[in-house]
């Protein structure tokens, strides 16, 4: 359609040009929601709290959840898998967990200069990109076009986006800053 969703911590979903399929609004969560894909359909879509807990909705179907085992840290994000319509979790340390979607890579027990904040899929082939609040990227079965690592940044960086045109992406810092990578200076 177009449209977007946007979700709160506390399940909250709030649809923009797009269909509405429900929330997890009034209930009581486990954690706070820290993430959403939406099924490759765009008929439905999930949320995943910190602990792990995955909710689905619309035509979005169950596939598991990382909520029934131990975490060495919270879960930060989620990205659907393009091929396969599964999805991916990642926890802050750098932990992927992968529900009917391949495990690729992931950064668990290695160092890390900055706890992973975020998640994204390539549209396009699958594969994904971890980033860190530093602007580290870590990129498995995608390409690398660059990161912030090396800047000193005004804030720390809070989000990543892909551009489904080229393939590239963009990062987000907590004060409005983005900086884009093989994706446009502007868009719109």
């Amino acid at each position: 359609t177009g449209g977007y969703w946007l979700v709160t911590h506390l399940g909250n979903v709030y649809s923009f040009g797009a269909p509405f399929y429900g929330s997890e609004v009034g209930k009581a969560l486990p954690a706070p929601v820290v993430g959403m894909a939406v099924d490759p359909s765009g008929r439905g879509y999930w949320l995943v709290t910190s602990k792990g807990n995955v909710y689905n909705f619309g035509n979005a179907p169950f596939y598991g959840s990382s909520a029934h085992q131990p975490l060495p840290a919270p879960v930060v994000g989620m990205a659907l898998d393009p091929k396969t319509g599964g999805y991916w979790l990642v926890t802050s340390k750098g932990n992927v967990y992968n529900y009917k979607a391949p495990f690729l890579g992931s950064k668990a027990n290695q160092p890390l200069p900055a706890p992973i904040v975020g998640m994204v899929a390539s549209p396009k082939t699958g594969g994904y990109w971890l980033v860190t609040s530093k602007g580290n990227v870590y990129n498995y079965g995608v390409p690398f076009f660059g990161s912030t690592s090396l800047q000193t940044l005004p804030s720390p960086v809070v989000g990543m986006a892909v551009d489904s045109t080229t393939g590239g992406y963009w990062l987000e810092t907590s004060r409005g800053s983005v900086y884009n990578y093989n994706a446009p200076d502007e868009v719109g």
